[in-house]
């Protein structure tokens, strides 16, 4: 899937001219937040799968592109000279020039896209023609509905054209004869069209890849090939925007699911069928996977093709490469009328497989909800059957996100799990009471560990892991689908609780302290928060720490985002004290703010300390500690004065001097010492003006 790319200042929204809020991709599709409808220039796709976005793609090519954005060359130079002439520095007017250029590159990528495809196809000699068809599996006359497939000769490659959605070539894709796929550097992804598509009659299929798109035009069908199974549905809705609404639309996918139960061609399908629906309204989109037994839509092909060897299309290859229908005396044996034959069962047996798909109702006269009294809204609460209130008193709240923070190996995982256990039973948990519920934990921890804390604290099946949902880190879409997945798990299967263990290893942030970002992704997680549920996100505090309440990682939009933040902390410092600190802030009544919790030895339980005998406790330690260093330092000067009379006798400095450096601590404490032995212990001859005192001990008798 093609990545969006927020706009900026230096590149702003061609669309509404604005610097943030929209996004766009590299292959020329943009999401606008402030317009809808048709604009000036543009052709409208139709709402996003979030309504809060339009779709756009330009309506000609007329433009220069950077990156998929349309910034015309001389509004650069004008940039470059206003800015000049304000003062700009040196970088911003290297930085701009450095945009022209791109910019001029970028446009003569074009057209030097069309001129590249021109020239492998020049090179496209009949036996490189076989050899592909050989591959492929299909008839050489197969090839001819892709008049500009070509061969490079460089990186020893068949070389695919691909266009956008007004036709014109962005990039040039290449296929090796071992199958190994790559682009020619500078090319975009765009769609692999086959020859007089538009002018056919019956449906129109949208399949993956060049090798389905040819299988299926052999056939006498209408077909687009789309990049890949999630991307290109964007320039497909602009390809389709003038054909003939008559004309169905079969997106095709594959049957590719995976051991982990994932089907990336249903899935694609599915998306790329719902996008036509949402931007082609009123156009009848269908979409499926082949019959099972067959991966893809050339394999379908390959099994119903009368004479599939490509061999038997020309028979007559001579040592240059060239051949000769004619001049072998023979004709081409394969059967063009059977293939279109086969080509209407398959449209016919695909148009019962597949499910249909319609836009949105269209009548909404409003994308923004309209106020609605105060009253009215309370009277909705109050009539709302899911519950409300506190599913753990003071810490989580039903229908609230909250999110618990702390340092690495701070206890957060044996925290969590202690909660599970007393979720499970209800009762209480840490001196409030807790409900009886069922929990989901979205966990990047390992099946071993878990089933060790099962077994620990003999969890049951009213707790349920989703463990390592992704290989790597998910994209924002993906965060997106996955968490709309998770929510129609949870109808289907209720849970009141849903925890993500840790937020740093699963959302797609890659910089937690950008606010716009760490924003968006927190926002799709008040769909999980709802009906009753309240969602738990496990998260890192900064090495730096923070006051109460901004101690987590990354931006202060974490802060406002959440309805209680919990952090969890070392009392006094020390991380093999078995005590911690247990703070919370929020938006609610009710949220204890500072508990300080103990773990028992054995590790099965929590308790919660009272503070004021903490403090008592702490008081007394300081008071024996304190008459423990006088009683060290009192030996000590026993053994420091001398015996005898004030002869011997030493001053408070000499004294000082003589004390061992691990006592010699406090000479506030020394002096205090020193002055109440007077007279019992040892003896002192005060001194007088610049005389200092000096102190003695008599001989033990």
């Amino acid at each position: 899937m093609s990545k969006f790319i927020r706009v900026s200042k230096a590149h702003p929204c061609p669309v509404c001219e604005g610097d943030h809020k929209c996004s766009y991709t590299e292959d020329g599709l943009f999401l606008c937040g402030r317009m809808s409808g048709e604009q000036p220039g543009f052709v409208c796709l139709g709402p996003s799968q979030n309504p809060t976005w339009t779709m756009y793609r330009e309506s000609a090519f007329e433009a220069s592109r950077v990156r998929g954005t349309r910034v015309p060359i001389e509004d650069w130079r004008l940039k470059i000279e206003d800015r000049k002439a304000k003062g700009a520095t040196r970088n911003d007017s290297a930085n701009l020039q450095s945009s022209i250029s791109n910019l001029q590159s970028t446009s003569s990528n074009l057209q030097s896209f069309a001129e590249l495809a021109q020239q492998y196809a020049r090179n496209f000699l009949p036996l490189s023609r076989l050899s592909l068809a050989e591959q492929l599996k299909l008839p050489v006359f197969a090839l001819d509905y892709l008049p500009d497939l070509g061969w490079h000769d460089g990186s020893y490659a068949y070389t695919i054209p691909e266009v956008d959605g007004n036709g014109t070539i962005i990039g040039i894709s290449t296929r090796k004869p071992d199958g190994t796929k790559r682009c020619i550097s500078g090319s975009r992804r765009g769609l692999v069209v086959s020859a007089g598509w538009a002018d056919l009659d019956g449906p129109i299929f949208i399949v993956e890849g060049m090798s389905d798109t040819v299988a299926l035009a052999c056939l006498g069908l209408s077909v687009i090939g789309r990049p890949s199974s999630h991307v290109g549905g964007g320039m497909i809705a602009a390809m389709l925007q003038g054909v003939e609404k008559e004309r169905p639309i079969f997106v095709m996918g594959e049957n590719d699911e995976k051991p982990d139960g994932r089907w990336p061609g249903k899935e694609g399908a599915t998306v790329i069928a719902k996008q036509l629906a949402a931007a082609l309204p009123n156009r009848t989109v269908m979409g499926a996977c082949p019959p099972n037994g067959f991966k893809d839509a050339r394999d379908w092909v390959l099994s119903r093709l009368p004479n599939p060897k490509p061999a038997n299309d020309y028979l007559l290859i001579d040592s240059l490469g060239a051949f000769s229908p004619e001049s072998s005396g023979r004709t081409p044996t394969v059967d063009r009328e059977a293939h279109l034959v086969v080509g209407k069962e398959i449209a016919h047996a695909f148009a019962q497989l597949a499910k249909q798909y319609k836009a949105q109702p269209a009548d909404l006269a409003r994308r923004w909800p309209s106020p609605v009294g105060i009253t009215t809204i309370a009277a909705e609460v109050d009539a709302d059957p899911n519950p409300t209130g506190w599913l753990w008193d003071g810490y989580l709240p039903r229908n609230g996100i909250v999110i618990l923070s702390a340092l690495p190996k701070c206890g957060k995982t044996t925290l969590l799990t202690h909660l599970l256990a007393s979720l499970s039973t209800g009762g209480t948990f840490l001196g409030r009471s807790i409900l009886p519920g069922r929990a989901v934990v979205l966990t990047e921890e390992d099946k071993a560990v878990w089933s060790e804390r099962q077994k620990r604290h003999h969890l049951g099946d009213e707790i349920a892991l989703m463990i390592r949902p992704f290989v790597g880190r998910p994209s924002h879409d993906d965060w997106v689908s996955f968490l709309s997945s998770v929510t129609a798990d949870l109808e289907a299967d209720s849970r009141d609780l849903v925890i993500i263990d840790t937020l740093a290893d699963l959302w797609p942030v890659r910089d937690e302290n950008h606010a716009t970002d760490v924003t968006d992704c927190l926002k799709p997680l008040r769909q999980l928060a709802q009906n009753g549920r309240t969602v738990l996100c496990i998260h890192h505090v900064r090495k730096s720490g923070g006051e109460h309440g901004t101690a987590s990682r990354g931006s202060g939009a974490i802060a406002g985002f959440f309805d209680v933040m919990m952090e969890l902390g070392y009392p006094t410092g020390d991380p093999d004290n078995r005590r911690r600190r247990l703070l919370a802030k929020g938006r609610m009544d009710g949220i204890p703010d500072d508990t300080l919790i103990e773990m028992a030895k054995d590790g099965q339980s929590y308790h919660v300390v009272d503070q004021r005998t903490v403090a008592s406790d702490s008081v007394k330690r300081r008071e024996d500690n304190e008459d423990d260093r006088r009683t060290k330092l009192r030996e000590c000067l026993l053994t420091i004065l001398p015996e005898g009379d004030d002869r011997v006798a030493l001053t408070r400095e000499e004294i000082w001097d003589r004390v061992p450096e691990e006592i010699r601590r406090n000479v506030k404490r020394f002096q205090i010492v020193l002055e109440d032995g007077c007279g019992e212990l040892w003896w002192k001859r005060e001194g007088s003006g610049t005389v200092p005192s000096r102190y003695w001990r008599e001989v033990a008798s």
